[in-house]
């Protein structure tokens, strides 16, 4: 069995772990070999059965890690897919520790029905059945979003069947903010400037979705609204002219029921939260 994890120390340079372990008992983890594709990239025979992946080029790259034994049963790991940027995040949360951040986030309403928690390696806001409420957090500084772009794994959607609804907000003040919606099995896409909703509704696939992006270009100064389905490669939804200032917005995590008519509304997951320069 392998579980196995990436961690960014630098820009283009990794410590890759791997926690192998050997559970038909024919023997001992004797080398776990770490590839890049069909590439081999690294080997370990040691545990914490690590190594350095140094001058990495920024890109795409998809990782896979071996675990042979000295029976020469081998174990190949579900691939994990990681991205190299030119630059490190500016505000991030990978929402691991189980503990959020006070430092980075604040629970909107601690009096509401939607709880809010950071459970499993993932923020996650868990509706009444039932009960109209929302909750969820909020960036506690403001950032510039100016050549930027803010991104979030929806690891799960609360329930399409009606009444709730869950989003990602990037807000300069009521009036005016850029927001990705899902709901009641439709995906929204907003931009809405001094109080005018301009919007893009599609029907929404768990599957093909669960990545979203808010980008702005700013040479052409427009933000556009993204989905992907592996975060790596990119579809672009909506593209609208950027109507207010960027330079101080919030960031909302969002989830809620707008009346009492599902049972079973569930809880929405985020992970992977990003705010980084945009390519």
């Amino acid at each position: 069995v392998i579980n196995w994890t990436c961690m960014m120390i630098k820009r283009t340079s990794f410590t890759i772990t791997a926690n192998a372990f050997d559970v038909d008992g024919n023997g001992t983890i004797a080398r776990v070999e770490f590839f890049q594709g069909s590439t081999k990239i690294g080997e370990a025979t040691e545990a914490p059965y690590s190594f350095a992946w140094n001058d990495v080029a920024p890109g795409s790259y998809i990782l896979t890690a071996k675990a042979t034994d000295t029976a020469n049963a081998a174990t190949t790991s579900a691939p994990v897919h990681v991205i190299v940027s030119a630059s490190l995040p500016i505000f991030s949360d990978n929402f691991n520790d189980n503990w959020l951040d006070p430092a980075k986030w604040s629970v909107i309403d601690s009096n509401s029905s939607a709880v809010v928690s950071e459970t499993g390696q993932r923020l996650q806001i868990t509706l009444a059945p039932n009960t109209a409420g929302y909750n969820g957090v909020v960036s506690n500084s403001t950032f510039d979003l100016t050549g930027r772009m803010v991104q979030v794994e929806v690891a799960q959607p609360v329930s399409q069947a009606g009444w709730c609804e869950n989003f990602i907000q990037v807000v300069s003040d009521a009036k005016n903010y850029y927001l990705i919606d899902v709901g009641g099995g439709s995906l929204v896409f907003r931009s809405m400037v001094n109080g005018v909703n301009d919007q893009l509704v599609i029907a929404y696939d768990p599957a093909a979705f669960p990545y979203w992006r808010i980008r702005h270009n700013e040479k052409a100064n427009t933000v556009s609204f993204e989905t992907s389905s592996d975060g790596i490669n990119w579809t672009t939804r909506k593209v609208v002219a950027a109507g207010f200032s960027l330079e101080k917005v919030s960031f909302y995590l969002y989830a809620g029921a707008w009346g009492t008519g599902n049972s079973n509304p569930g809880a929405a997951k985020y992970d992977n939260f990003q705010l980084r320069d945009s390519p």
